[in-house]
């Protein structure tokens, strides 16, 4: 765990633009659209993606293990109660945004929400981050002043808790709607790169049986995998990724979906889970386009005595 100050102002906006490129890789079927959070936009290379049963994925996945791993324990466990954030373990925006004034991604793709703190909502033992179709005036990668027609809620542990090696688990509940796109990642803790970066699970809109898997390494391709699940937007889900020395397993509902061995990061990296709007794949049509929440129970990290 190791806490890192905010940074702002126009230099640290435009600097973000080049730091934290975030774009999310292609879903299954929406290749042509996205390349991923950390690499190249619209127009550039699109990795492969594979599509697979919740059961298998490639051949590269052999029986589910226990989870959490035997003879680990818990070093962060945030569930939501009472009516307001914990701020002391999360923050409502990218590390660069000015403290309360909002943010959105700054980096290549049509992204059409602000994200505000007020759209970050606890009730019913959860935390709901909510989409509205509310025309909310924010700045552009330039600075400059532009109106968005959404707002909507993010948070990260950037500032307060990172990790290296562990099992992730979320349980979380996904938001059916046209122009939503929910993700639940992880990235460096240093802030000063792009990369690695780890997608636990996003989908686009109403896809909510095609969540997509990602790991985006340093070095080498993109690997993901468009996986075939029961309806995400219908009770709690549970998304988990075991990131061990040397290997990375996702589950879904405790099943294990995908795994890699290839430039699995050794560094601390942080958690963030956002409900961004996009209108790269359809027009927008509002209010139903920003309509919406993606809701999240608990978010646990468990990690091994020698970790």
């Amino acid at each position: 765990m190791s806490p890192r100050n905010q940074q702002s102002g126009l230099f640290i906006r435009s600097l973000a633009v080049a730091v934290l490129a975030l774009g999310i890789g292609a879903l299954a079927g929406l290749g042509s659209y996205f390349g991923t959070r950390s690499g190249p936009g619209p127009h550039g290379h699109q990795p492969k993606v594979t599509t697979a049963t919740a059961t298998t994925a490639g051949g590269r996945v052999t029986n589910s293990p226990t989870l959490p791993p035997p003879g680990s324990h818990l070093v962060f466990d945030a569930t939501f109660t009472g009516s307001s954030l914990d701020t002391t373990s999360w923050t409502p925006c990218y590390w660069y945004a000015l403290k309360g004034a909002g943010c959105t991604h700054l980096g290549t793709y049509p992204e059409q929400e602000w994200y505000l703190p007020s759209q970050d909502q606890v009730y019913d033992d959860a935390l709901h981050l909510v989409a509205s179709p509310l025309s909310t005036t924010g700045t552009n990668a330039q600075g400059q002043t532009q109106i968005y027609p959404c707002r909507s809620g993010m948070v990260t542990t950037d500032s307060s808790f990172d990790f290296t090696y562990g099992y992730v688990k979320v349980v979380a509940q996904l938001p059916k709607s046209t122009n939503l796109w929910p993700a639940l990642w992880m990235l460096p803790a240093n802030n000063a790169q792009v990369l690695p970066e780890i997608d636990l699970m996003e989908i686009i809109g109403t896809r909510t049986t095609q969540p997509l898997v990602s790991f985006h390494p340093v070095t080498g391709p993109v690997e993901n995998l468009g996986v075939t699940t029961s309806d995400l937007s219908s009770g709690w889900h549970t998304f988990g990724l075991d990131w061990e020395p040397g290997s990375l397993t996702w589950y879904i509902d405790g099943t294990a979906v995908f795994a890699v061995t290839a430039g699995v990061p050794t560094e601390p990296m942080y958690f963030l889970a956002d409900l961004a709007v996009t209108n790269a794949h359809q027009p927008l049509r509002l209010p139903s386009s920003c309509t919406g929440a993606l809701a999240i129970r608990s978010v646990q990290v468990w990690q091994g005595t020698s970790q």
